[in-house]
C-alpha cells in the first residue's frame, strides 16, 4: 500500500525526495513522548509540554547570539549528534521516571529538560534544510511533515507501554538517516545554505506577528484545553492536508496566493470561535484552535524560509527566533489568563487577532518584504535583491503570476530548464510551456532578451 501512494506521489511531483518530510519525525517523536507521559500521574501534559519549551528556549536563545559564528550548522555534525543524543537520554530519563514518579519527579524534569534541548538542536537543522528550499517545495515537505508526525502519533497510541517506550527511543535515529539523506540530496543538486550576515534589516514585523499570535494561541488554549482525544490529531491537521494536497494536484501550477486566501482566514476564524460562541463545545473549540495552530505555522515557515533564501539570511538565526517568540508569548497567554482582570484578557486577546488580521492584509503576497531592508552590506546579496525587485517591477507590469516570477527569477540565476524543472518539482514540458507563456507576456522570443531585460531594469 505506502508502495503505491509513494508511486501516486511520485507521479504527481517528480523529483520528489521523501526524506524532506523527516522533520514530521521530530514533531511525532514529541507528542508520542506526551502520551508517555500520560503514564505519569507526576507531571500534567501542559507542565510536561512547558518543560520540553524551557529547554528549547536556552537553545534558540543560544544561537540567536551564536549563529553568526556557528552556521550554517549544515556542515557541523557535532551539534547534530549531540541533540539526538540528549533525544535519546531525556526518553530515557522519562521511562525511568514513569515507574519511579513519586519518588524522583526530578529525573522526569530533567528528562523533558533534556528532550527539549536535543529537539530543538535538531529542529534548528532541518529550519536550515528549508531555507536552501524554494517556497513550493517548503509548503510541500513542512505541510507534508506536519501530516506525518501525527499520522506517526496515531499509530503508536494504543500499543502496550514496552511497544511505546520502544518506539520513542527508535524515532530520533530514523529523523537523524532522513535528515542525513536530505543533506545528501541538497549537496547533489549544489544547493548548501548561502549566508550573508548583516546584509539584511532585523526582522521586526514577522516577529511581531507571532509574538501576537503566540499570546492568542496561548489564552485559547488556556481557556478551552480538554482532555487529548485521538481523533482530534487527523481533524487538526486538515490544513495541512489541503496545503500538501493542493501542491501535489496542481500540476505545477501552484500559487502562495492560495495559502493566504484560504488557510490564513481559517487560521483567523479557528482563533475566534470560542469568544464568538461562548456555548461552543469545549472539543469543538479546541480543534479549531488547534487547526488554526498549524495554518498559521504552515504559513510562517513557508514565508520565513523565503525571507532566509532571498535574503541570504541565516535560517538558524530566523528560526531560533521564531522558537524564542513563540514560547514567550504563548507562555505570556497563559498566564495572562489567571493575572490579568478577566474583563480585560478578552480584549487584549482580540486586539490581537485583529493586528494579525491587518498585518496579513498588508503583506499578502509571497513577494512581500515583510520590514525587512537591505544594510548595504553583501555584494552577492546586492545583486539577488535586484533580481528580487527587477522581477517584481516585471510581475506588476505585466501580471506574472506567482509560479512565473520564480521561473524568471531562476533564469535570471543562469539555471536552465532542467534544473528549474527539478527545484519546482515540474516536469520539463511544464517548464517550457510556462517560459513561453512569459516571453509572450513580456513580448520578448529569447532568454537572452529576457536576461537583459532583467539587467535594464535592476540597473
Amino acid at each position: 500500500m505506502l508502495e503505491t501512494i509513494g508511486h501516486f506521489i511520485r507521479g504527481k511531483v517528480p523529483n520528489l525526495c521523501f526524506a524532506f518530510f523527516g522533520q514530521g519525525v521530530i514533531q511525532g517523536w514529541i507528542s508520542h513522548i506526551m502520551n508517555l507521559m500520560g503514564e505519569s500521574g507526576s507531571f500534567t501534559l501542559p507542565e510536561a509540554l512547558t518543560a520540553i519549551d524551557y529547554g528549547s528556549f536556552f537553545v534558540y536563545l543560544a544561537f540567536l547570539f551564536v549563529a553568526r559564528k556557528t552556521t550554517p550548522l549544515f556542515v557541523r555534525n557535532g551539534p547534530l549528534i549531540f541533540g539526538v543524543a540528549l533525544m535519546v537520554a531525556g526518553n530515557v530519563l522519562i521511562v525511568f521516571g514513569l515507574f519511579f514518579s513519586e519518588v524522583l519527579p526530578e529525573v522526569t524534569m530533567a528528562g523533558l529538560l533534556a528532550s527539549g534541548v536535543g529537539s530543538a538542536l535538531v529542529y534548528l537543522y532541518w529550519w536550515e534544510i528549508y531555507g536552501a528550499l524554494n517556497p513550493v517545495e517548503v509548503a510541500l515537505y513542512y505541510s507534508g511533515s506536519c501530516l506525518l508526525g501525527n499520522v506517526i502519533v496515531f499509530l503508536l497510541a494504543g500499543y502496550s507501554l514496552e511497544y511505546m517506550i520502544g518506539a520513542a527511543l527508535v524515532l530520533p535515529f530514523i529523523g537523524l538517516g532522513l535528515f542525513v539523506r536530505s543533506r545528501k540530496a541538497l549537496r547533489e543538486e549544489k544547493r548548501d545554505p548561502v549566508i550573508v550576515h548583516g546584509a539584511a534589516s532585523f526582522p521586526w514585523k514577522p516577529m511581531l506577528f507571532l509574538g501576537f499570535y503566540g499570546f492568542a494561541f496561548g489564552y485559547g488554549m488556556k481557556m478551552i484545553s480538554v482532555a487529548n482525544i485521538p481523533m482530534l490529531r487527523f481533524a487538526v491537521v486538515i490544513p495541512a492536508m489541503v496545503v500538501l494536497c493542493s501542491v501535489l494536484f496542481s500540476r505545477g501550477r501552484f500559487d502562495f496566493v492560495f495559502v493566504y486566501q484560504f488557510i490564513l482566514p481559517a487560521a483567523i476564524v479557528g482563533l475566534l470561535v470560542f469568544p464568538l460562541f461562548p456555548g461552543i463545545d469545549p472539543a469543538v473549540a479546541t480543534l479549531c484552535v488547534r487547526a488554526s495552530y498549524i495554518s498559521v505555522y504552515v504559513y510562517v515557515a513557508i514565508m520565513l524560509a523565503n525571507l532566509s533564501r532571498r535574503y541570504r539570511m541565516s535560517a538558524v538565526w530566523l528560526f531560533s527566533m521564531m522558537g524564542l517568540v513563540h514560547i514567550v508569548s504563548v507562555l505570556a497567554g497563559r498566564a495572562a489568563v489567571s493575572l490579568l482582570a478577566s474583563p480585560i484578557v478578552p480584549i487584549v486577546f482580540i486586539a490581537c487577532v485583529v493586528i494579525m488580521t491587518f498585518m496579513l492584509v498588508t503583506e499578502s503576497k509571497l513577494s512581500s518584504d515583510w520590514g525587512i531592508a537591505l544594510t548595504g552590506k553583501g555584494s552577492e546579496l546586492g545583486e539577488q535583491a535586484k533580481r528580487e525587485l527587477a522581477v517584481q517591477a516585471l510581475a506588476k507590469k505585466h501580471g506574472l503570476t506567482t509560479r512565473e516570477q520564480e521561473i524568471v527569477l531562476m533564469i535570471g540565476e543562469g539555471k536552465m530548464p532542467r534544473v528549474i524543472g527539478r527545484e519546482l518539482h515540474i516536469a520539463p514540458g511544464t517548464v517550457k510551456a510556462h517560459v513561453q507563456h512569459i516571453y509572450k507576456k513580456l513580448g520578448i522570443h529569447s532568454k537572452a532578451e529576457l536576461t537583459e531585460l532583467l539587467s535594464g531594469i535592476a540597473s
